[in-house]
């Protein structure tokens, strides 16, 4: 203790003043007369000794209180030892991937990470600063609710993506590197699954912050995961049962295949074909489980087919099956496939996904009537690319031709064409061209070629069109050396699958005329035939879009009807504005990934749902299900599900690897991402080490006593006679 004026307590020498004033009056005496004192000796006795306390307890409050009006000028103090608040910080990451979800002798993984990051949190003081995140392939970062340390299963969400180390220790690094004063640490709870080391060598964690690793994991005694569906519209090949492949950090060979999940099957299957749904089922664990039943549900609204067979999983490998569903109704099915068994991890014993049921997009072809009649003309190489099949000999569209003087009547039920085709665009009449320009305003697709009849004098009238490509000009010849058709924008969906000059080199494709133009604003030009005369031109009008092919479709211009590119560029084109190309109304994502900007701008939007395998099951057969829509869409796909948003229906699933549960050592990740060991009493006193001295006066207790103290005399003082 010690005191701010220390002059004051001179004062102190006051305290004899009531000392002396006590002493001086016990001298003073007072003789009475009186006649008699038999009765009255034993009541002034009485008084004597009632007044002698009083006067006591009155000399030693009033001492007490010059005493406390003493110290009180003085200012008293003493020297109190605090947390600076600030200057303690713990970054602290709970893993919450697919694996944490295996129960052990505690219960599940998760839970007891949540119970050790409540511990490790309490370790410290109030005022020490605290960053919290879940993380599995991504960072999540959280804070518990206020006004108390409790942690529940409504905080993490969902226990099903893969786990990433590399972004959850850069993640504390950045956050650490936010305040380099204070005295740092990162506790980290994990099951210390292998195959989520990724790759550390760009994370650079400081090597003098100490990182405790809290392990909460265990081997998995049994694991059967369903790692991959592929959906046929026939019989596929059955592999034999296939070992796994894994690799560590080095490359070295320690067990399960990476390969990631690819469906073969994304696009639409027609009415009349049957679909087969082929499954990989990989049994991490080493006893061979017979009979192991595995169910494929196909749904869509209150339809629901399902169908139920059994596989025997040998050890340690992949065994594949197929199932046949058969045929499925028009619309978009959504396919569940579960092993309904019981093991150590069941996130990964179903995987989803779907498939849309279409009939063939009908095209619409204006040319000549009987094109098959010269065997030369735009329309007839046309109406043959167009009548085959890319893959397995079904032809990809519903093709209908008509002529030039049949296609105004054609176009009155425009909603009927998902694409209409112009073999010849300069040799079309006035109201022909006015009715295509309605048909792209409504949202129609078109793929003009301008072919050879109508010429450069025919192209004339798409001049000051609104769907036309600019201004057209005249006819180019090429002379002795030929166009060349050269891609511009190879990132447009039309033109990427010729992004590998191996496989798809456009520039073999050589032409000797070609119409000249000059691109009107906001057309863009996706291939040149030279340096200055555009060759593929799309022109975007309301809601269609009209892309133009400024030469012949035929032979008469050039000889590419004879190339290998001509079919799949053909193919690609008409695809394209038909809806076939891109990832189409169903995609296919893995937990962890992420969502598309335009899900990112409509949180709360009701048209968004997620439909988790447990809604699935519950929906089937229920035609009063209703799924409530998710109050908030994050950035990334948290959970797996089917999620229906953007007009698309999304399948989501947790990554392959996450099923490997094979483990390592907390020295390999540390030697992995160097990262520093604390030592045991860096962890025992975390929350002891940083002190604050500072001087706590005592001055309000000395007032208050003071103001009791003079209460107290004032009512003593009165009861007391002189």
């Amino acid at each position: 203790m010690g005191f701010l004026q220390t002059a004051f307590l001179f004062s102190l020498a006051a305290l004899a003043i009531p000392l002396l004033l006590h002493l001086f009056s016990r001298w003073q005496t007072q003789k009475i007369e009186l006649g008699t004192i038999r009765f009255l000796r034993e009541v002034l006795t009485e008084n004597v000794h009632r007044r002698r306390i009083r006067r006591w307890l009155l000399l030693t409050t009033r001492m007490l209180l010059l005493g406390v009006l003493a110290l009180l000028f003085a200012r008293p103090f003493f020297f109190e030892a605090t947390r600076r608040d600030g200057d303690r910080r713990r970054v602290i990451l709970i893993d919450r991937s697919a694996s944490m979800a295996m129960r052990g002798t505690q219960g599940k993984a998760i839970d007891v990470a949540m119970e050790k990051a409540i511990g490790a949190a309490k370790e410290l003081g109030e005022d020490a600063k605290i960053d919290w995140a879940w993380f599995d392939s991504k960072v999540y970062p959280f804070q518990p609710r206020e006004g108390r340390l409790v942690l529940s299963t409504s905080d993490y969400g969902s226990t099903s993506g893969n786990t990433n180390y590399a972004s959850a220790i850069a993640w504390a690094r950045d956050r650490l590197a936010e305040d380099n004063r204070a005295k740092s640490d990162v506790v980290m709870i994990t099951d210390l699954q292998r195959q989520g080391l990724g790759d550390p060598t760009d994370i650079h964690f400081p090597p003098d912050i100490p990182f405790q690793i809290i392990d909460v994991g265990r081997e998995a005694a049994s694991n059967l995961a369903v790692t991959r569906i592929d959906l046929a519209v026939g019989p596929l090949e059955v592999r034999r049962p296939q070992s796994p492949v894994r690799t560590d950090t080095s490359g070295k060979s320690v067990g399960v295949d990476r390969t990631p999940y690819n469906p073969s099957v994304q696009g639409a299957v027609r009415p009349e074909q049957s679909v087969f749904v082929h499954t990989t089922l990989f049994n991490y664990g080493p006893m061979h489980r017979e009979d192991v039943p595995l169910v494929v549900t196909a749904k869509q609204g209150s339809k629901s087919a399902r169908v139920k067979t059994t596989i025997n999983a040998l050890p340690e490998q992949a065994t594949e099956s197929q199932i046949e569903i058969g045929r499925l109704g028009l619309g978009p099915w959504e396919i569940l496939v579960e092993a309904d068994v019981e093991d150590d991890l069941s996130v990964d014993n179903r995987r989803m996904h779907a498939v849309a049921v279409e009939e063939a997009p009908r095209i619409l072809l204006f040319g000549e009537q009987n094109p098959e009649e010269t065997g030369t003309s735009s329309s007839f190489f046309l109406s043959k690319a167009l009548r085959q099949g890319l893959e397995r000999d079904q032809p990809r569209f519903s093709l209908q031709m008509v002529s030039n003087s049949d296609a105004l009547q054609a176009l009155s039920s425009p909603e009927k064409w998902k694409t209409v085709i112009l073999t010849d665009a300069t040799d079309i009449d006035r109201p022909l061209l006015v009715s295509l320009e309605q048909y792209v305003f409504q949202g129609g697709q078109v793929l003009a070629f301008t072919g050879q009849k109508g010429g450069a004098i025919g192209a004339t009238k798409w001049n000051g069109s609104p769907i036309a490509p600019g201004r057209f000009d005249r006819l180019r010849n090429a002379g002795v050396v030929p166009f060349r058709l050269t891609p511009n924008a190879l990132g447009h969906s039309i033109l990427q699958p010729f992004d590998d000059p191996q496989t798809g080199d456009l520039q073999r494709l050589s032409f000797r005329k070609a119409i000249a133009i000059q691109i009107a604003n906001g057309a863009k030009q996706l291939a040149s035939f030279d340096s200055d005369l555009p060759g593929i031109v799309e022109q975007i009008y309301e809601k269609g879009r009209v892309v133009w092919f400024l030469s012949d479709a035929g032979d008469a211009w050039s000889s590419w009807t004879s190339s290998p590119l001509y079919l799949p560029l053909v193919h690609q084109m008409v695809s394209d504005l038909a809806g076939l190309t891109g990832e189409g109304p169903i995609r296919f994502r893995a937990v962890g990934d992420a969502r598309s900007m335009a899900s990112q701008g409509s949180k709360g939007d009701s048209n968004a749902e997620t439909l988790t395998p447990a809604k699935f099951n519950a929906s089937i057969g229920n035609k009063d299900s209703e799924l409530s829509a998710n109050k908030q869409i994050d950035s990334v796909f948290a959970e797996v599900g089917f999620v229906r948003e953007d007009n698309s229906l999304y399948v989501v699933n947790t990554p392959e690897v996450e099923s490997d549960t094979v483990r390592m050592t907390e020295s390999d990740l540390r030697s992995a991402f160097a990262l520093m060991e604390p030592t045991e009493s860096s962890i025992a006193t975390a929350g002891n080490d940083i002190k604050l001295i500072k001087k706590q006066e005592l001055w309000p207790w000395l007032a208050a006593l003071m103001l009791v103290v003079l209460v107290f005399e004032f009512g003593l003082s009165n009861r007391t006679p002189p």
